[in-house]
């Protein structure tokens, strides 16, 4: 029923994904570019946020250079992430308010997906929990939100995969954060105001909790594990 109700939702709200101003040559986000601009930019000021047209290699080796656009940005000059606070669904099960302030010294990537139980949150939490141990080899913590409250989250960790749930009890690997009053989508700029969820969205903050990298996306395919991994290393 759940999933029923999100692709209505997901038909109500198909004209209203993040715009995205198309630029004159399409090019492949890849991690090697991307790490490539961040090295450059190091040395140079940086540029305004980049928006980039994607190239999607389908299984048949066709390329899509339709619709399909992501937000890009990359930035080594100190911009502070907004502070937040919440509740969230530890690892053990418990609930306990999680504050920025809680992760000041180390990197953080920050993931916000629409909902609990919809198709696409799965497996972009999914592919960081798998590899939520080489993140954490880096110093990097792991948070994901979305405007579910505590108590469904909750319900979506003790759901087995079969059941479109994460897992079982002690199967996800770091918090998940609840944006019930919407004001952290908000202040990410990732909020769809007219539905009220968050978009698919990546945040990698470094230490001193300045935004590093950040992107918005509408791919069907979850965030890269090995990309976040790539970038945490490089910043």
């Amino acid at each position: 029923m759940r999933e029923d109700s999100t692709r209505g939702l997901k038909r109500q709200c198909s004209d209203t994904a993040p715009s995205v101003k198309r630029s004159r040559t399409v090019e492949t986000v890849t991690v090697a570019k991307a790490v490539e601009v961040l090295r450059c930019q190091m040395e140079c000021p940086p540029p305004e946020p980049m928006e980039l047209d994607v190239e999607r290699n389908t299984d048949s080796g066709a390329t899509n250079k339709s619709l399909t656009t992501v937000t890009l940005e990359l930035s080594p000059k100190p911009r502070r992430a907004p502070l937040f606070e919440g509740t969230a669904v530890l690892p053990d099960g418990s609930f306990s308010t999680v504050t920025s302030s809680g992760y000041l010294g180390k990197p953080l990537v920050l993931l916000f997906y629409p909902l609990d139980f919809a198709p696409v949150s799965g497996p972009d939490v999914l592919s960081l929990n798998e590899r939520v141990d080489d993140l954490w080899k880096l110093g990097c913590e792991v948070l994901a939100c979305s405007v579910d409250s505590q108590y469904t989250h909750l319900a979506w960790v003790q759901h087995s995969q079969a059941e479109s749930g994460l897992g079982g009890s002690g199967s996800l690997r770091f918090p998940l954060l609840s944006d019930f009053t919407k004001r952290i989508s908000k202040d990410f700029g990732v909020l769809d105001e007219a539905c009220g969820i968050s978009y698919r969205a990546l945040f990698i903050l470094d230490s001193a909790q300045n935004i590093r990298f950040s992107m918005i996306h509408d791919l069907p395919d979850p965030f890269n594990a090995d990309d976040i991994i790539r970038l945490v290393a490089n910043i």
